[in-house]
């Protein structure tokens, strides 16, 4: 999150059961481990992160 201090205004942390994480940024999903079935490379979330906010 230091990458981005200045461009975030906030993080809502919602709890969900069975093994849900989801990233979104702006309302768009960048990332969920329901649908890929293991948790994100973390280059690569940063990577995608990093392009929505430019």
């Amino acid at each position: 999150m230091e990458l981005f201090s200045w461009d975030i205004k906030g993080v809502t942390l919602i709890p969900a059961d069975g093994g849900a994480f989801e990233v979104s940024v702006g309302g768009v999903l960048m990332y969920s481990k329901l649908k890929q079935g293991q948790f994100p490379d973390q280059k690569q979330l940063v990577d995608q992160i990093r392009e929505q906010l430019l």
